[in-house]
């Protein structure tokens, strides 16, 4: 006879105690209870829901208020560019960022003269 809500907790406890079913083999009476209320529980919980409702990120204000921001931008002339993942958040694929930049010397490069002597790709940026 399968066990219903209506019966209470204790017939739950007791019919788990007194169980010879072989998920409770080595179970001692402590955890037949543990296991009894978490099975009580979930039966007076009902059955999940699968699909979950999501809820946005923005408000309607929000939305509408990024929107006007949007059409406002696009009527000036601005192109809304697609990124692909990870570029969005500054990565450029590249392991060392100081390579291939102007103006950036090593300190070997440099200790030969003073902060007064400029190099020529440093010049235009001073």
């Amino acid at each position: 006879m399968p066990l219903k809500v209506s019966d209470g907790i204790g017939s739950w406890v007791k019919d788990f105690q007194k169980s010879k079913a072989p998920q409770f083999k080595g179970k001692n009476d402590e955890e037949r209870r543990d296991m009894a209320i978490a099975a009580y529980l979930s039966a007076k919980r009902g059955p999940e829901k699968e699909e979950t409702v999501r809820q946005e990120a923005m408000s309607a204000a929000d939305k509408a208020a990024h929107d006007k921001a949007i059409a406002a931008f696009k009527a000036k002339g601005g192109k809304v560019k697609k990124l692909k993942p990870g570029y969005a958040q500054g990565w450029t694929g590249k392991d060392d960022l100081g390579t291939g930049m102007k103006g950036m010397m090593s300190k070997d490069d440099t200790k030969g003269f003073g902060t007064s002597k400029k190099v020529g790709s440093m010049k235009r940026w001073l």
